[in-house]
């Protein structure tokens, strides 16, 4: 009796990965193990693949409470193509260190912590035709789960749980028109929003605040906060490309939408606070606020290539994104433009020289104080440059270089004037023998009048991959530094302050596959991460794992992966992990 039969799946290519996995001797901090591998035990379905041609393909893999599982299907009947795409994905974060005021107390408590999960879905109907292709779309997008945040008030704020739930729904439908010049496609769709939050607490909180306030000590006793926010937004699409002839191409997108949204917040607080701006004491606080927005948005961009000659490639592209806020409590209106130039010489078939240039300009103004000073403006310039050289026997080398000079940029943290380069060359040395490299450097220095920033970054990497009928081998080697200075104002005390940050790094990933006779295949290697300076970290990863055949059609596959974790100035992040996993992987 076949196995393919027995599954109750029509007989097709088809491979289904099953384990079990289980930690032994996990020490030191769940959370930090959690946000960082968040690999649990029990039963999983690791892989599944499924191949009948084109009536259906099927692949899927994470099932059974791995932080990220999916599944994709595709498939054609009687001229209708389907398309569907899942993702079920975790997030956890509450790392001690981070968004903790109270650390230097002893309190290890993240006051940004996120539990939750996210699921994302789309499903595509294409029907068939040659010239003419209608098609009809659904995507979902939600999330829920829990966490922990700050509800801040005058002279004080107070960690407190919080619980999240949203979920966004495109609806979508529209037409594809293709010719042998080029295509258009006309769509017209609705997005549909809800997004509530719980912020609440029943118990004694005394806030992040550890001296008295004109002699009264700020408390919080009982909270209840609620954020409810639902939005629609109908919107029209269109995109065409055209070749009017073999030495021109021109395309274009345009986008309009109108999201509408409307928010309802409540308050309601007990314990004892102060409002600054009446300077009074209260026991308890109750709010409600009432909210809406309408926001038209366009966006558009166009793009033309000339090919003169076989040797001459000439590009010009725009694009344009505007929109505008008007709400019951401000207005924000929003401009961001950008025209690139972009020339390819070929002297050569084996040399490509290139060479542009960028003009990015944008500006937003509100009602407020959002960007100080007056409308907030942005203008730059970049420069472009670059080449692909193809020298013999087998060596590939491709660089790139931008130079930007800025006079005005939107925000202290924006890149000013700042040089980037790339380097990358690739070479076969042998048929089944292959070399990387890649280096890169970003020097930012943003002039006076925006404010002292600096950053400078470099990263240098190399790797080699050895390709043998009895095994693979395969390493990379990674090296990067990064340097930031960034004076700001201390919001406390009102003055002037430095923040300095440093950051070097190495990682180091090295696998070995061997296949071992009558089919058994052997996986060693593993992952080390290392890095010093502001918040230096050791993270290392060994890992192997082993495929034996019990059957023409039935394996047995075990895994062991050991984690280790650590930050010198954060002992108390620090675990350590053993893993195994046992399984079987079935074939047809």
């Amino acid at each position: 009796m076949r196995l393919a039969w027995l599954m109750g799946l029509p007989l097709a290519a088809q491979q289904v990965d099953l384990g079990y996995r289980w930690n032994a001797n996990l020490r030191g901090s769940l959370d930090t193990y959690r946000g960082i591998v968040n690999l649990g035990e029990g039963p999983r379905l690791l892989g599944f693949q499924y191949n009948a041609g084109t009536r259906l393909r099927a692949t899927a893999g994470g099932w059974g409470g791995d932080p990220s599982a999916w599944f994709k299907a595709d498939g054609e009947w009687a001229n209708v193509h389907m398309r569907l795409d899942h993702r079920d994905t975790a997030y956890f974060n509450a790392m001690p260190s981070y968004a903790n005021p109270l650390l230097d107390r002893g309190v290890f408590l993240n006051q940004r912590a996120f539990d939750t999960r996210r699921r994302f879905t789309d499903l595509f109907f294409e029907f068939g035709g040659r010239s003419w292709k209608p098609y009809a779309a659904w995507t979902r997008d939600g999330g829920d789960g829990r966490g922990v945040t700050t509800f801040v008030s005058d002279g004080n704020e107070y960690p407190v749980a919080n619980t999240l739930d949203d979920a966004t729904h495109n609806v979508r439908g529209g037409v594809e028109w293709n010719t042998k010049r080029g295509h258009l496609t006309l769509e017209q769709g609705g997005l549909f929003i809800q997004d509530d939050q719980r912020v609440f607490t029943g118990t004694r909180n005394e806030g992040n605040r550890a001296s008295l306030f004109l002699g009264r000590r700020l408390v919080l006793n009982e909270l209840l906060q609620t954020y409810n926010v639902t939005g629609r937004s109908l919107y029209s699409r269109a995109a065409a490309a055209l070749r009017p002839a073999e030495w021109l191409d021109l395309s274009g997108n345009f986008l309009f939408s109108q999201p509408r949204t409307s928010i309802d917040y409540r308050q309601n607080n007990r314990g004892l606070f102060v409002d600054l701006d009446a300077l009074v004491f209260a026991d308890q606080q109750s709010l409600r606020w009432l909210a809406a927005s309408k926001q038209p948005h366009t966006t558009a961009n166009g793009h033309m290539e000339v090919r003169p000659n076989g040797k001459l490639t000439i590009s010009e592209s725009l694009y344009t994104d505007r929109f505008h806020s008007a709400s019951s409590w401000d207005r924000l209106v929003w401009n961001q433009n950008q025209q690139q130039l972009d020339v390819v010489f070929r002297p050569q078939a084996s040399l490509a020289l290139r060479g542009g240039h960028r003009y990015s300009w944008a500006d937003g103004r509100t009602r407020t104080a959002l960007f100080p000073g007056g409308p907030g403006q942005s203008r730059r310039h970049t420069w472009m440059a670059g080449f692909n050289l193809r020298l013999k026997p087998k060596w590939n080398v491709f660089g790139d270089l931008e130079s930007a000079r800025s006079s005005q940029v939107l925000f202290r943290s924006s890149l000013g004037d700042f040089d980037r380069l790339r380097l990358r060359a690739r070479c076969e040395l042998l048929s089944n023998l292959s070399l990387q490299f890649n280096f890169g450097v970003l020097d930012n220095q943003n002039p006076p009048q925006f404010g002292a920033f600096e950053l400078k970054q470099r990263q240098a990497a190399a790797s080699i991959e050895w390709r043998h009928k009895r095994g693979n081998f395969s390493v990379d080697y990674a090296r990067f530094s990064t340097r930031s200075n960034l004076d700001y104002t201390v919001p406390e005390l009102l003055r002037r302050d430095r923040s300095v940050f440093r950051d070097d790094g190495h990682s180091v990933n090295a696998f070995f596959d061997l296949v071992l006779p009558k089919q058994a295949a052997l996986t060693v290697g593993g992952s080390s991460y290392r890095s010093a300076g502001s918040r230096p970290s050791h993270f290392h990863q060994p890992q192997g794992r082993v495929s034996i055949p019990i059957h023409p059609r039935v394996y047995a596959t075990a895994e062991y992966r050991w984690f280790g974790f650590s930050q010198p100035f954060f002992l108390f992040e620090t675990f350590r992990s053993h893993q195994f996993m046992a399984g079987l992987r079935l074939l047809r």
